[in-house]
């Protein structure tokens, strides 16, 4: 279990897969994000760059 709230994350990924979502639409998918806070790219969008680079190893 997590300390930290997971709950966007968790969001993210039941919508995806209820819309069909594809790898990369979720590796370019455009998250809110405060610079002050965090980085441009979410975490959302790196767990699917990196599912892309994976996919094309292969």
């Amino acid at each position: 279990m997590s300390k930290v709230d997971l709950t966007a994350n968790i969001n993210t990924v039941s919508l995806a897969f209820q819309t069909g979502c594809t790898l990369e639409q979720l590796a370019y998918a455009d998250f809110f994000f405060q610079p002050e806070l965090n980085t441009p790219w979410n975490v959302m969008n790196t767990a699917g760059l990196k599912a892309l680079l994976q996919e094309n190893l292969m």
